[in-house]
C-alpha cells in the first residue's frame, strides 16, 4: 500500500487524501494497514479513518481458550524502557466470554485498565457485562474506563490521557479487543509512545460469522503531528513494502 501511496502522489504531483475503512477488517490486517499508509504520511494531504458498528447479535457465552498472546506487529513489538518496569495493561472488553479475566490471570500485570466502549446498543453493553463476569476481576488490580464508541477523536484523546499516565512507571501493554475502531486507536497511541508501549494481540479459537452492519458509521482524520512517523519508519526498515 506505501508503494502505491507514494507512485500516486509522484503521478499527480499533490498529495493526496487517504480513507481507511477498518469495520470488515481483523485487527492484525487493520494494523498493517495503517502503519503502512501512515510509512508514506508526508504524501498525504490527510488520512480518515472510517468504522461502521456491527448491529448487536447474542453471542454464545462459551469459554474460548486463549490459544497465544502476542505482538500484533514486529514494529510495535517491543521496549525501549528499563525491563525492570512493573507492567501495565490497558485492554480493551468484548464479549469473549472469560477471555480479559484469562489474559489477567496469564499476564499478572501491576495494574490493568479495562476500556469498555459505550454511546452503542444497550444490549451489547449487557452482554459485555456477562461475558467480563459482571467486570468482577477477582484480586487484580483493575480499572474499568468507558470510551465513546461514536467519537473517535474523544475516545482517542481520552485512552492517550490514560497512557500518558502510565509510561513514566510502567511497561504498557495495549491489547485491541472489543470493537475493531479500538484497533486503529491504540495503532496510533502505540505510534506516539513508541517504544514505551507495545501493542499486543489474543488468539483465541473461534469460528467466522456473518455480521449485519448497524445504522450509522464514524469517522475521524489522523492527526498526522501526533504519531511519531519518524520512529514508524526507522522501525519499519525490513518490514516496509
Amino acid at each position: 500500500m506505501a508503494g502505491e501511496i507514494r507512485a500516486l502522489s509522484e503521478r499527480t504531483g499533490r498529495k493526496i487524501r487517504v480513507g481507511i475503512d477498518i469495520s470488515s477488517m481483523n485487527r492484525t490486517m487493520a494494523a498493517s494497514l495503517l502503519l503502512s499508509v501512515l510509512s508514506k504520511a508526508s504524501c498525504c494531504e490527510a488520512i480518515t479513518l472510517f468504522y461502521v458498528p456491527a448491529r448487536f447479535a447474542s453471542p454464545s457465552l462459551t469459554v474460548s481458550p486463549i490459544e497465544q498472546v502476542g505482538p500484533v506487529l514486529p514494529e510495535l513489538s517491543g521496549f525501549k524502557c528499563e525491563p525492570g518496569r512493573p507492567v501495565a495493561v490497558v485492554m480493551g472488553l468484548g464479549y469473549e466470554y472469560g477471555t480479559a479475566v484469562g489474559l489477567i490471570n496469564q499476564l499478572e500485570p501491576q495494574l490493568t485498565i479495562c476500556l469498555k466502549a459505550s454511546g452503542g446498543d444497550p444490549m451489547y453493553d449487557a452482554a459485555v457485562s456477562d461475558a467480563n463476569l459482571g467486570f468482577d476481576f477477582g484480586p487484580y488490580n483493575v480499572e474499568v474506563s468507558d470510551y465513546d464508541l461514536r467519537d473517535i477523536g474523544a475516545a482517542f484523546r481520552h485512552i492517550e490521557t490514560l497512557v500518558h499516565g502510565l509510561v513514566p512507571t510502567y511497561r504498557v501493554v495495549l491489547v485491541p479487543m472489543g470493537p475493531k475502531i479500538l484497533s486503529a486507536i491504540l495503532v496510533l497511541i502505540a505510534l506516539k509512545y513508541f517504544g514505551r508501549a507495545a501493542l499486543w494481540r489474543v488468539a483465541r479459537s473461534s469460528p467466522p460469522a456473518d455480521v449485519q452492519a448497524d445504522s450509522f458509521y464514524v469517522s475521524a482524520d489522523v492527526d498526522l503531528d501526533d504519531v511519531a512517523i519518524e520512529k514508524l519508519n526507522a522501525a519499519m526498515g525490513p518490514f516496509r513494502r
